[in-house]
């Protein structure tokens, strides 16, 4: 292929560039690179228009023009579309350009071919590599790569048989007319291209955002989440260690408290057994059922050693004023029962009396025999206890 794009004789042929332009205006840097490449100012816009056409897809062409034998720089001043199918540019699409162009500019040479990136940067593809190995392999063919959305444009060309970025190139021929890429209407004043940039520019951010292209950084990242929670799910849960010391000091304390309260109350037990038996031994308590049973007589009861009763009076009681009847105020000694009180004001011991005469004062159920010396009862009419 090469060779298809080395013109016959009837053809485009290898073209000596005229003078080295004088007016020109250096885009980028001057690093004295080879070939110096002049790009025709109004070809400059027109393949800025020409790309931003459609920006949905890449746009592709042939440059054609003239360089040096000693390919010491070359000038770019025309330009044919290819047209691709399929959005592929297959060797058949160049051959039908080359055709149309040695038509069209029988005084020009292959100089390059030019291609669009819109919205994707300037950086050359393995795929444009490849073509432009296949179709331009010239030291003087060079491919111009431009993104019509951020304005973004280079070459790229030969040295030392790799394709390399060029520091910069020259636009010249400003107030020089040139004819039009085919098919393509004239130049158009620049506030109205900027308007067109910027209308471009939009259209092509909603379309980004409605169908958001997946870059391979994408599906990396995708991968690394995945990972990361498998690593969640799947690692081992970490043992939980869990502070007791305060909470074994804090029972600690708590059975030592209960342990001394236990010990309090075995204290008052026995205490209080002490001094049941020396109640026993000096005849003031009671004597239980085997003690009644027993041949022993029963201990006399010493009732004029209790304190005269009290008596009060109906008005002081509300329920012994509603009967008139007065109400006896006892003081408990040491020694005396529920039973042995009966047994003084009432004359008996029956458990019926016993009982009612505990409700009547309140005293805790069932035996009704919580008192103590010291305790003052009433001692109602037998017949204000229900008996």
């Amino acid at each position: 292929m090469a060779e298809d794009l080395a013109f016959s004789k009837e053809g485009i042929g290898l073209v000596t560039a005229k003078a080295e332009p004088e007016d020109y205006t250096q885009i980028g840097m001057d690093t004295g690179q080879k070939p110096c490449i002049y790009l025709h100012y109004a070809l400059f816009r027109r393949l800025d228009d020409f790309a931003l056409r459609n920006t949905s897809k890449e746009q592709a062409g042939l440059l054609l023009g003239s360089h040096t034998k000693d390919n010491a720089w070359l000038r770019i001043e025309e330009a044919v579309e290819v047209k691709p199918r399929n959005d592929s540019f297959p060797e058949s699409v160049w051959k039908e350009a080359l055709a149309q162009a040695s038509k069209q500019y029988p005084g020009t040479s292959v100089v390059g071919w030019f291609h669009s990136h819109p919205s994707t940067g300037i950086s050359l593809t393995p795929q444009e590599e490849e073509i432009h190995k296949r179709f331009f392999p010239k030291s003087s063919q060079v491919i111009y790569i431009s993104d019509p959305v951020v304005s973004e444009r280079t070459f790229y060309l030969w040295q030392d048989g790799k394709l390399i970025n060029s520091t910069g190139f020259r636009i010249y021929g400003k107030t020089e007319k040139v004819s039009t890429i085919i098919g393509r209407e004239p130049a158009r004043p620049d506030e109205y291209m900027n308007e067109r940039y910027l209308e471009r520019s939009v259209e092509k951010l909603q379309r980004m955002l409605r169908h958001p292209a997946i870059r391979p950084i994408d599906y990396a990242v995708l991968v690394l989440a995945a990972l990361c929670l498998a690593v969640l799910i799947l690692r081992p849960a970490p043992a939980v260690r869990v502070d007791q010391s305060e909470l074994l000091a804090n029972q600690e304390r708590l059975s030592q408290q209960v342990s001394a309260v236990e010990k309090r109350l075995q204290e008052v037990e026995g205490h209080l057994e002490a001094v049941g038996m020396l109640d026993k031994e000096l005849g003031l308590a009671p004597a239980d059922d085997k003690e009644l049973s027993s041949e022993s007589p029963a201990p006399p009861k010493v009732r004029e050693e209790s304190p005269a009763p009290k008596v009060l009076s109906a008005a002081k009681d509300p329920k012994a004023a509603q009967s008139g009847a007065k109400v006896l105020l006892h003081t408990v000694q040491a020694g005396e029962t529920i039973s042995s009180i009966a047994d003084r004001y009432y004359g008996t011991t029956d458990p019926k009396v016993c009982k009612a005469l505990g409700r009547f004062n309140k005293l805790p159920a069932p035996h009704y025999e919580h008192i103590i010396p010291g305790d003052e009862l009433k001692i109602p009419a037998r017949a204000k206890v229900g008996l």
